[in-house]
């Protein structure tokens, strides 16, 4: 009981302090590091709207985690993006007596032939039983320059409204694609005062089978993962992300691609 009351204080700071606007709740982004600002599609939900200009058909994720291999500590999340660049995201950390929300809503457009833009609005609602709970409202922007075919750069940055809610961040990256089966990811990010660093790589074997890993500077976690292509447009990822510390939470990931 100590210890899932330890990891909850720990789960909840991670989402209502200076990470809890871009957390990486989905299964690519887990195994990749927490990378994802240049990421395009429904990958791009989570980290950076403006990634959502770039795919012409519906999309969406589904992710569950078992935080830190703790039974009744869970984090899910699901999210869709539309053909018109409208997303919707939802996550959910819950653990008996106590629960972390969060809805948001995006929207990214292409503004010039190598350049999209894209924005969101979220809410999170924190609750413990027999203590009420807390809300806090943000917004975010974010942009992608489309160098080439194998190098796009990006930045995001996200902040609470009032600015004393939930500490906003700032952060830049890219990814860079050597070959038509590997790729590179690097996110540097600023939060109160203080640098992390992540970055992953991602390995397509075959056609249907991609690898990832990563790994993440400030929380000290080790990320490894695969993922599945089935049926032409469905993605299966089974994957795992070990913190020094606290343990190793396994993710699940179920993706519609274009």
């Amino acid at each position: 009981m100590y210890r899932l009351f330890l990891l909850l204080i720990i789960a909840s700071s991670s989402l209502l302090s200076q990470p809890a606007l871009r957390y990486h709740v989905d299964a690519r982004s887990r195994q990749l590091g927490g990378t994802g600002l240049a990421a395009t599609g429904t990958d791009a939900l989570w980290l950076n709207p403006a990634g959502l200009a770039t795919t012409e058909r519906l999309t969406a994720a589904a992710t569950t985690e078992q935080r830190f291999g703790v039974r009744g500590l869970h984090l899910t999340s699901v999210g869709l993006r539309t053909p018109q660049g409208f997303g919707l995201r939802m996550a959910a950390l819950t653990a008996p007596g106590y629960a972390v929300n969060r809805v948001g809503v995006l929207y990214g457009r292409k503004v010039a032939d190598r350049w999209t833009v894209g924005a969101a609005f979220d809410l999170l609602y924190r609750s413990v039983d027999g203590y009420g709970g807390d809300l806090a409202v943000a917004t975010g922007a974010g942009l992608q320059f489309h160098w080439s075919k194998s190098l796009t750069l990006a930045c995001a940055l996200f902040q609470s409204l009032p600015s004393d809610g939930v500490p906003g961040w700032i952060a830049v990256g890219g990814s860079y694609r050597p070959g038509p089966n590997v790729a590179m990811f690097l996110d540097v990010e600023r939060a109160m005062s203080k640098t992390a660093l992540r970055c992953g790589v991602e390995y397509l074997p075959v056609s249907t089978i991609t690898l990832r890993a990563g790994v993440r500077s400030r929380t000290e976690e080790v990320s490894l993962g695969v993922a599945y292509r089935l049926l032409k447009r469905w993605e299966v990822s089974v994957g795992t992300a070990s913190h020094l510390r606290l343990g190793t939470s396994p993710v699940f990931g179920l993706v519609l691609r274009p």
